[in-house]
């Protein structure tokens, strides 16, 4: 197949430090005492029933803590968490994941994240990025309930998945449905993770390459010969490196207009 080359990127520990995207949410909502004891209850007992059959599932794909609450926490939080990082300074992603984005969208490459995260607050973040990127995600089930709070209804999460649990061989077969959809040639594509869960992904592609990666996955990457890269957090010097090659292109900005 000849195409467009695709760039597939997993979010979590990949372009985003840790902790995860869920696990920042849930501390905003522990925050504002948003999380119900009942809504606790059910996930630990769903926790309890899956525990033994599929870990993974008992922990990720486990969303019961959610139950009743009002799809636009997930606005709030986004808001709120880009307000911190305009007074820290912080950037929410990785330099390096930012410049390899941009190398992608140079060459006329689709970017696509895609992540076992919950759709609903990746799409907040990821939308915020330059350039067209795609998202594939996991997303929660709505239906309208009564918001007492707010005294009308809205959007409310359920605690379910609709759909897949975008988590290993669902993120390969979200890829290859990407390919086929807008002609993406996975030959001479790109896709980058940082554990064994995007192992189905990373082999879907020509261009594998590991991020931070779990042992097992560098063991892997390193019998396969692929890429493998170490994705840092920006330090306090790199971004007073930045700041001031900001005001340096900012004066030759000028300079050039008189």
């Amino acid at each position: 197949m000849s195409g467009v080359a695709g760039a597939f990127f997993d979010l979590d520990s990949t372009m985003l430090p840790a902790p995860s995207l869920e696990w920042r949410f849930v501390g905003y909502l522990l925050e504002r005492n948003q999380l119900k004891s009942a809504h606790a209850g059910a996930w630990v007992a769903q926790f309890a029933r899956e525990i033994l059959r599929s870990p993974h599932d008992a922990m990720d794909a486990n969303k019961r803590y959610l139950a009743g609450l009002r799809e636009s926490l997930a606005r709030d939080w986004s808001l709120a968490a880009s307000e911190a990082a305009k007074l820290s300074g912080e950037a929410a992603f990785f330099p390096d994941a930012l410049a390899r984005v941009a190398w992608h969208q140079a060459r006329g490459h689709r970017v696509c994240v895609v992540s076992g995260t919950l759709a609903v607050l990746a799409r907040e973040l990821v939308h915020e990025l330059p350039g067209r990127i795609d998202l594939v995600a996991t997303e929660l089930e709505t239906a309208t309930g009564y918001v007492a709070a707010r005294g009308d209804c809205e959007p409310v999460w359920t605690g379910e998945i609709s759909g897949a649990h975008m988590t290993g061989l669902a993120k390969a077969r979200a890829v290859w449905r990407y390919a086929e959809q807008h002609g993406v040639d996975l030959g001479a594509s790109y896709a980058y993770g940082d554990r064994e869960a995007d192992l189905p992904m990373l082999d879907a592609v020509g261009h594998p390459v590991a991020v931070n990666a779990s042992k097992r996955l560098a063991r892997i990457a390193r019998e396969n010969g692929w890429e493998t890269v170490r994705w840092r957090e920006a330090t306090a010097g790199d971004r007073t490196r930045d700041a001031r090659a900001g005001v340096v292109r900012g004066e030759a900005a000028q300079g050039a207009a008189r």
